[in-house]
């Protein structure tokens, strides 16, 4: 039978639950959830006997998963998995915030922003986040808060978009997330005492996070990006925060033209087009074509 989450390492839950959710449809989200988890939960409770056998359990399955799926790089390359992760995060996010808006604050809207929340968690694996997916981060939390406590409570929800900009402005910026969401609701819908699931047994690489009882089966890539007076980005994944790495000092100039007579990029045009060539080899693992060649298009023109 597969172990328990403890109750001393109850916050990791919500990871192993979105884990438990993309069992055999996405194992980059599995493995990432549930390597993520393990990593809080060594800095929790790494003496109980609970508690180590269940962090055991996820590093035997974390092995496992890596050796079933060594074809897929998203599991072996950070930096593919980083792209894959925010594809799938923005997705859920843009899915829920879209039916907020729309004022359909149901148990669909606070499972994507919960899920989106968690994902985005994740990303932290891979070094610093980019400072737009924290707030993007932060909103859902703090929007799954808010519908969690109306459907706790029995009371009417006020979409954001009904809402005047200054009543938007105070997000919450305290990046301890225990009393998130609300820990009667967190309870009332299992969140934490999910078992730790098998190693999936497939992958099906169009895999849509959307697509599960509690949401709609049907998503499009949105361009619609919360109201308030947060700046959020553009729902393609956002870049890394490197360019400030090279604003001070300035780099030496550089040539903008080479023997050859085409463009001799600097390093920040090369880090660009790294950037935008893995969301390429991301939008490829979803198999959107049309994300693919303009991600690569922009990752050319840094080239050229």
């Amino acid at each position: 039978m597969a172990s328990q989450v403890p109750p001393s390492l109850k916050s990791v839950g919500g990871y192993v639950k979105v884990a438990n959710d993309s069992t055999d449809r996405d194992p980059v989200v599995y493995y990432w959830c549930l390597y993520y988890a393990v990593q809080q939960a060594l800095k929790i409770d790494k003496s109980s006997k609970e508690a180590l056998q269940f962090i055991t359990g996820i590093l035997s399955t974390l092995e496992a998963v890596k050796k079933q799926y060594a074809s897929v790089e998203a599991i072996h390359t950070e930096i593919v998995a980083q792209a894959h992760l925010e594809n799938y995060a923005l997705k859920l996010f843009n899915y829920a915030d879209a039916r907020e808006k729309n004022g359909q604050a149901d148990k669909a809207t606070f499972h994507a922003f919960y899920n989106s929340g968690l994902v985005f968690d994740t990303l932290s694996l891979f070094g610093e986040i980019d400072e737009n997916i924290v707030s993007m981060k932060k909103y859902a939390k703090y929007t799954t808060t808010q519908i969690g406590k109306c459907l706790r409570d029995g009371t009417p929800y006020v979409s954001s978009s009904a809402n005047k900009p200054d009543e938007l402005s105070f997000i919450p910026s305290n990046e301890q997330d225990s009393n998130f969401p609300p820990p009667s609701y967190n309870e009332s819908y299992d969140m934490n005492s999910s078992g730790l699931p098998g190693v999936p047994k497939h992958y099906s690489a169009d895999h849509n996070p959307t697509e599960n009882s509690d949401y709609q089966p049907q998503i499009s890539p949105s361009t619609h990006t919360p109201s308030t007076n947060v700046s959020y980005p553009s729902p393609s994944p956002a870049p890394r925060s490197q360019s400030s790495v090279l604003s001070d000092p300035q780099p030496p100039p550089y040539s903008t033209t080479s023997t050859s007579g085409l463009k001799q990029p600097t390093p920040k045009d090369f880090l660009e087009a790294q950037k935008f060539t893995k969301y390429a080899l991301s939008a490829i693992d979803y198999e959107d074509t049309k994300a693919a060649v303009e991600n690569l298009k922009k990752a050319l023109s840094f080239m050229e």
